[in-house]
């Protein structure tokens, strides 16, 4: 196992970084985004992946011209009880589709339609097809990254079938950890999750790197002993004062990939 020590330039700021043996991710906009992503303001980044890219189609299949200007307001009445839900533990995509039966009936009810078959025929799609994949610069450089030894792993506010997905991409055998919330009955901000993916790493927290979208839970990182980034793919994200950030996942592979001695490689 080699260890790496850089000064790396994050967004033309000097950040001194200790020796990093392991890296964890989050998952969605660090290492994957969704395949057919709908518009999704600053205020609304969740708009990307609520209510699915498939959801529209198979609505107005059955209900030609359902009127969908309540969508967000919907969307967020089912997020609420998604939220409640995660606090009861789940390990099977099942187990995740009764979760999404939920949501879905939540959400048709506020759009004006009872109909528990359908809310049920979405939250399998839901589950069961394919909705993200990875940005281009993830698969080069997490097999770069695996071949220099560097211990990886994921830490993501998800359920079950994220590492579906992940298997079916050929990436899951990246990592030693792979830490989903909804297994654990807990959201994100938690520190037990943390303690959790250190463990499974086998590698000292300040000795790994976490790479987050969201400022917050970088914070939460670093409050936990790990060091930490901010992952903003858009430019135009605002900054938290005190944090580094990157732009895309080159710039950690400069970092990781560096000589020992603290120059590049």
């Amino acid at each position: 196992m080699k260890d790496f020590e850089k000064a790396l330039s994050f967004r033309n700021r000097e950040i001194h970084l200790k020796p990093i043996r392991a890296i964890l991710f989050d998952s969605g906009e660090v290492l994957m985004r969704p395949i057919a992503p709908a518009d999704a303001p600053p205020e609304q980044p969740w708009r990307k992946y609520f209510p699915g890219p498939n959801f529209e189609a198979m609505v107005q299949a059955k209900y030609p011209g359902i009127k969908l200007d309540g969508l967000d307001d919907a969307i967020l009445l089912g997020m609420e009880e998604l939220d409640r839900l995660h606090t009861q533990p789940i390990w099977t995509p099942e187990e995740e589709v009764g979760h999404f039966d939920e949501f879905y009936r939540i959400l048709l009810d506020a759009l004006g339609v009872s109909d528990p078959g359908l809310a049920h025929e979405l939250a399998r799609d839901r589950v069961y097809e394919p909705e993200i994949e990875p940005y281009p610069d993830a698969l080069e450089i997490l097999d770069r990254l695996h071949d220099s030894g560097l211990v990886m792993g994921v830490l993501s506010e998800a359920w079950p079938s994220l590492e579906l997905n992940y298997s079916r991409l050929g990436l899951r055998d990246y990592f030693e950890a792979f830490i989903i919330s909804a297994n654990h009955g807990t959201l994100k901000d938690d520190p037990k999750l943390f303690s959790i993916a250190q463990s499974r790493m086998n590698v000292p927290a300040e000795e790994t790197l976490f790479l987050d979208d969201w400022a917050p839970y970088v914070q939460i990182a670093i409050d936990c002993g790990f060091q930490g980034a901010v992952v903003a793919r858009d430019p135009g994200v605002p900054r938290t004062e005190g944090l580094p950030y990157i732009t895309d996942l080159t710039e950690v592979e400069e970092l990781a990939l560096s000589r020992a001695d603290g120059h590049p490689g």
